[in-house]
This record gives C-alpha cells, structure tokens and sequence, in this order.
C-alpha cells in the first residue's frame, strides 16, 4: 500500500460520493469547495484525485449526517461501470473466484485507499478482506462499509444466486447499526478481526453472466497498460493513459482531457512540446499500436476494433491504418495469417 500522502483515487467513485450526499439534501459544489475540489478534477470519471482529498470529503458529508449510513448507501449506488475498466474486466471475468482475483490484481486502477485480499484460510468459506489505509479514522469506517456493499452489489450483478454468509466490520457498531442488515439483507458483525465479505465456498465457481474471455483479455492488457502508466511520471505518458481510458467508441477530446489534467487545452500542449510531441501524435501513436495489437486476434472483426480506437466509423479506421502502414486492416491481418506456422 502506498503512504497516504501519495495515494490516488477514483474521480467516477468520487462522483458517485456526491451523488450520495445530494441525495441527502447536501450541496455538491459547496462540499466540492471545502474539500479544495475543482469542478473542472471532477468533469472527467477517468481522472484520480489524491486519497487525503477524498478523505476530506468524506469527513464534510459525515459531519453534516453523523448518523446516516452514508458509506451504505454510496455503495448500494455503484455499479459495474463505477469502477471503470476493472468493472469491466470483472463483467467479463469467467468466474466469481476469477472476477475477485481480477479486482486484487488491478485494484489500483480504482483507488489507492487500500488494499483488497482474497483469503482462502478455510476450505468451506472464501473471504474477502478490506484493509484500509487511516483505520483509526474516524470516516473510515464509512469508507470500509461503501467497498464492502458495492462488492456486494457487485456480485449480484455478476453472478445468479449470489450469497454472503457474513459482512464483518472492525469498528463498533454506529448508532444506525439497525439498518445494516435491512439494507445488504445479510447477517452483519461489528467489533470484528478484519473487515470482510465471507462467502460460501461454492461461490467461487459460479459462472458471470456473459462473460466474453476475448474481451476480457482485451481490457487485462490495456490494464496492465494503464497500471505501468500510474507508476511513469512523464506528462506525455499521462496523456497517453487517459487517451487510452477513453477510446472506447469515442474520439478522446483534447478539451476534455485538459480538464482531466486541471489545465487548459493550450497549456496541455505547450507542455507536450516542453517533450518534443503533440496532442495528435499521441492519440495516432496510441491508436495504431492498439490496431496492430487487435488485428492480432483472428477472432475481432473490423467494426469491433474500429470502436475500440474511438472511430465513428470503420472505413475512418480504414483510411488511418493505410496512412499509418501503407496497408488496409484486411492486408496487415492477411500478412499475418500467411507469415504464422500454421500457415506453413
């Protein structure tokens, strides 16, 4: 786990926090100013923002409700596509057990706040534990209890017949500790060892409901991408990570990501030049070497890679990769196939 001082979250689950709030009758943008939040961090879901910021805002929303489950009903809010790419994966994922190894494995790429563990200590239960950073904090708890219920939520979208034979919770249980097991509908322990979802053991191998392995290999390696991206420090490969977080059936706009980076369009590209490229290089860098990555795979076809690459339209696709190889998809694919063993 990271020190907290350099730890980073999600701008989409930091969104769906003040979603909660304004449903409890709290001011967005007046929550957003004490906390130091720009509108302009929060405009982009793919953005992060650092974990002791969040923290802030969480403590605003608790001081105003100090006896509301706050962290309850964030977490009852979220949904697969509240975790961006990893919701994604896990949809994708074969099996529960494969979707909670998917979540350990790219948990970063949602938050830094903490790290998840799955525990296989017992042969007839499987465990699924939350380590948080701060957890003398006194928000913190709020904070463990909107993983812990979107985890929940999570597996009953995923899988038929999802159960929990247990939700366990370090701290004490809070005044409004009635409505815990109401409102997740499992048995719920406080004063516990770890906070943890405990399944049945046969929860494990439950089949996600249309998964698609292609897909799902496709989104792990633009994970693996993105995770080796949070850990360059280069302003360029900052750009790239989010032009990569935002190709999906759409062109990235420059705008956009300006905002995402709290800066103007103009500033972005000066500092792009400080690294001897642009804007447009980027995003063509980006999308051919994605192209050559999916032309790959026998199995995508045409359309399907062009809205991958954020193209409208297959023949845009079309007319890039001629300009980028001199080849049509259908050629480089073809060279491909002819130059494999198999084809020997």
């Amino acid at each position: 786990m990271k020190p907290s001082a350099q730890a980073e979250v999600s701008v989409s689950l930091t969104n769906t926090l003040l979603d909660t709030a304004v449903e409890l009758g709290l001011d967005r943008l007046e929550l957003s100013d004490a906390c130091g939040l720009a509108p302009e961090q929060l405009c982009n879901p793919d953005n992060r923002i650092p974990f002791l910021v969040q923290e802030r805002l969480w403590e605003e929303i608790i001081r105003h409700r100090p006896d509301t489950p706050v962290g309850l009903l964030m977490g009852m809010r979220t949904e697969p596509g509240s975790f961006n790419v990893l919701g994604y994966i896990a949809m994708n994922s074969a099996t529960l057990e494969e979707a909670f190894c998917h979540v350990q494995q790219y948990q970063n790429l949602v938050g830094e706040g903490g790290s998840i563990v799955q525990d296989e200590r017992a042969p007839d239960h499987c465990l699924l534990r939350y380590d948080p950073l701060h957890p003398d904090h006194t928000c913190t708890h709020q904070r463990v209890a909107a993983i812990l219920s979107s985890w929940i939520k999570m597996g009953q979208w995923l899988v038929e017949g999802f159960s929990v034979d247990a939700i366990c919770f370090s701290a004490q249980a809070p005044a409004y500790a009635d409505q815990y097991e109401s409102m997740l509908g499992y048995p719920v322990r406080f004063d516990a060892t770890e906070n943890a979802l405990i399944l049945p053991a046969g929860m494990r191998n439950q089949p996600i409901r249309q998964a698609n392995s292609t897909l799902c290999t496709l989104l792990r390696a633009q994970a693996d991408k993105l995770i080796i991206q949070l850990k360059d420090s280069s302003f360029s490969q900052q750009v790239v990570s989010l032009i990569n977080q935002q190709l999906m059936g759409q062109e990235p706009d420059k705008q956009r990501i300006a905002h995402a980076l709290n800066m103007s369009a103009r500033t972005l590209q000066r500092k792009l030049d400080e690294e001897g490229t642009s804007y447009q290089k980027l995003l063509n860098r980006t999308r051919h070497q994605l192209a050559l990555e999916y032309l790959e795979r026998s199995e995508i076809s045409y359309g399907e890679i062009a809205f991958m690459l954020g193209f409208t339209e297959p023949s845009a696709f079309y007319r890039a990769f001629k300009k980028w190889t001199g080849q049509t998809p259908g050629q480089y694919r073809h060279s491909l196939q002819s130059s494999s063993p198999d084809q020997a």
